[in-house]
């Protein structure tokens, strides 16, 4: 096979070189838009990547000041309920202390007897069947028919006839006049602090 030359004009080959440098030059255009336009992308990727990563940071850094905080939080809470709880037993001891010596003091005081009945009703209640007879405890003190009213005069003869005849006058308690009040009341045992 042979080559076949073909003679072409300065003409012709200024021709051809100028087409293929337009074309060149129409190519190159193109691709150095195309390589602006994925520039620009991959600085909004980077940019959008920065932002993202600062949120990240931000996001672990509140995760671990709330995980701390929390920590800190059960820390105290569990403190306060130390303190709290000692200072109900510590309650609950001086209670125990003050209601012994009410028990002590007014031995046959309705008051007192219901006050041990709910007390004694309220620490069986700890063990599972004790529930029900708190319940049916706590019911029948309510609706004890034997409430008192407290009826002054009636505590008066009471003593009168608990002391016997010994110059008591009730003229004198009805009308103290220059008596003391609070002293009878609590010589009477209708006030505390009788010495």
């Amino acid at each position: 096979m042979g080559l076949k030359k073909v003679k072409y004009s300065q003409e012709e080959v200024d021709y051809l070189l100028n087409k293929c440098k337009l074309e060149y030059d129409s190519k190159l255009v193109e691709q150095k838009s195309i390589n602006r336009e994925l520039v620009e992308q991959l600085n909004s990727v980077k940019a959008e990547l920065a932002l993202l990563k600062d949120k990240e940071s931000i996001i672990l850094a509140t995760l671990e000041r709330a995980e701390k905080t929390a920590i800190e939080l059960e820390r105290t809470a569990n403190e306060q309920y130390e303190l709290e709880l000692e200072r109900l037993k510590r309650f609950v001891s001086r209670w125990n202390a003050y209601f012994k010596s009410l028990k002590d003091e007014y031995p046959e005081s309705s008051a007192i007897r219901k006050a041990i009945n709910i007390k004694e009703m309220v620490e069986a209640a700890s063990i599972p069947q004790g529930a029900k007879k708190l319940i049916m405890g706590i019911d029948s003190v309510i609706d004890d028919k034997e409430q008192e009213k407290f009826n002054p005069k009636e505590k008066i003869h009471e003593y009168i006839a608990a002391t016997g005849d010994n110059g008591f006058n009730l003229d004198e308690v009805l009308n103290p006049g220059k008596l003391q009040l609070e002293d009878l009341c609590k010589e009477l045992g209708l006030m505390g602090g009788n010495e």
